[in-house]
């Protein structure tokens, strides 16, 4: 085979590979965004308990749609699509404003949860889930905040 054969199908290879990736990256971002969507409806705004199982759902389900959108980033600066990259960060910085006003009702959530629970053993297991949501929402908040900028920045060089 000729060296410029063998670049070609290096390139077209490359090109299948990613293809798999973003097909990979949609998949996991719809599945997981199917399981957020269940999660909040029917809407119960006003109930602690309803807000707080709901927040705690939503930061128990946002690895997989992470994973896809973090696919689909990998796919749109490796491809060059200016498109794709201002989808994911728009869509990155509304997940940190959402996860923000998640913090909010969280915060605002926990002490009554606290003063709910008198046995000692699932006030244990729920200083354990509140902690667990605390560094969820810093980790899920960091990501996509970097997310937002990175494909931002990525889209204004392409």
């Amino acid at each position: 085979m000729t060296g410029s054969a063998s670049r070609a199908d290096e390139g077209e290879l490359t090109r299948a590979a990613w293809s798999v990736v973003v097909a990979i990256g949609l998949t996991l971002l719809v599945v997981g965004l199917v399981d957020l969507f269940l999660a909040w409806f029917p809407l119960r705004f006003g109930s602690p308990e309803w807000e707080f199982g709901t927040i705690s759902a939503t930061l128990n389900n946002l690895p997989v749609p992470a994973m896809g959108l973090a696919l689909v980033l990998a796919h749109g600066v490796a491809a060059e699509r200016r498109g794709q990259l201002a989808a994911v960060g728009i869509w990155s910085a509304f997940v940190v404003l959402f996860l923000a006003v998640c913090a909010v009702f969280y915060a605002l959530d926990v002490p009554l949860a606290m003063r709910a629970v008198q046995d000692p053993v699932m006030r244990r297991a729920l200083k354990a889930g509140v902690v667990k949501a605390v560094a969820s929402l810093g980790a899920y908040g960091l990501f996509h905040m970097w997310s937002a900028v990175f494909a931002f920045r990525r889209y204004r060089k392409t």
